[in-house]
């Protein structure tokens, strides 16, 4: 029997699978991109940050959709995946992005020297 962390689905899987899930279900959302890192919460306990990074040009998404997605998507982590880690979800809009992690190699910045 292998240990329980070979078990574990690869990044890539999850990736796929979370995708499939926001494009099955975030109906009305233009998700650009998903993000997914594993991480443990305050009670050490795995979990998974998902970014589902969508175009605002048509708002935000709405509640009516991402509560239901976070139902299916941890459904589909459990039953497909065999996942135990609990997805915290974030909605990034594409404007958004260059806030929470700007580029360094993006022209105009300079390294400080620190």
């Amino acid at each position: 029997m292998l240990p329980k962390e070979m078990l574990v689905p690869d990044m890539d899987s999850l990736q796929k699978l979370i995708r499939s899930v926001a494009a099955e279900r975030l109906e009305g959302v233009d998700v650009l991109e998903t993000q997914v890192e594993r991480a443990a919460g305050e009670d050490g306990d795995p979990i998974l940050l998902v970014n589902v990074i969508y175009d605002d040009a048509k708002g935000r998404p709405p509640v009516a959709v991402t509560i239901p997605f976070l139902r299916h998507l941890v459904t589909a982590l459990t039953e497909e995946a065999d996942e135990e880690a609990f997805p915290v979800v974030s909605y990034v809009a594409v404007s958004e992005v260059s806030q929470l992690d700007p580029d360094p190699d993006q022209e105009g910045t300079e390294d400080a020297g620190l």
